[in-house]
């Protein structure tokens, strides 16, 4: 190899690169808070034959009154369906009301959430980071601490994974139902202890699929 050809070598890899990448669609929100700008980018990696392969999920989070940025999101995920991240409607908040009584379908609660996720008065948001399975969409879950950054919170999102149907502030419990079999759901009630700020879970049982919710 050439002197010239090596100093051309890296422009070379990073055009492969940029083209292995295909730019999902932008999502701005101003109406998922009452103080904050939540943009979502999705990008997913192609593959050498052109099929796509894993994303990198952005989301990022901006003051609403003076547009200052605040904190960038990003996580790999790979498995997302092609619906993912691809229609800015697909989202929901629990704090300004926006689509918070819209049809859930298959679990699937939107791509962002915005909501009070452990009981202290901030707005935390939920990413979804895999389209999952027959139990729905898995989250990622970020608290805001009282500085206003956002931090994963890893039991919520390693261990709860799905979004919760019911959110009890007075119980301070968040409650998921997902299928288990085919005559079933399976619910499990997590708590989060007011005095240890830890959450554990307080009870699992099994219903049938028509049962009253």
């Amino acid at each position: 190899m050439t002197v010239q050809e090596m100093k051309t070598l890296p422009l070379i890899i990073f055009f492969i690169l940029l083209a292995s990448y295909t730019q999902g669609q932008v999502c701005t929100h101003p109406d998922l808070s009452n103080t904050l700008v939540f943009k979502t980018t999705l990008r997913r990696l192609k593959q050498p034959d052109g099929t796509l392969d894993s994303c990198i999920i952005r989301l990022a989070i901006s003051n609403k009154l003076n547009q200052k940025p605040i904190q960038t999101i990003s996580f790999s995920s790979n498995f997302l369906f092609a619906s993912a991240f691809r229609q800015c409607r697909a989202v929901r908040s629990y704090l300004t009301g926006k689509n918070q009584d819209a049809p859930v379908v298959d679990n699937d609660y939107g791509d962002l959430i915005v909501a009070d996720f452990n009981f202290d008065g901030r707005e935390d948001v939920a990413v979804k980071n895999d389209s999952g399975g027959n139990g729905g969409p898995q989250y990622s879950y970020y608290l805001q601490t009282s500085s206003g950054k956002f931090i994963l919170n890893k039991f919520l999102t390693n261990e709860m994974q799905f979004f919760p149907c019911s959110i009890n502030k007075t119980r301070r419990t968040l409650t998921t139902q997902v299928h288990a079999g085919v005559n079933g759901l399976g619910e499990t009630v997590f708590r989060l202890d007011g005095a240890t700020q830890q959450w554990r879970v307080v009870s699992r049982r099994v219903l049938p699929v028509n049962a009253p919710q």
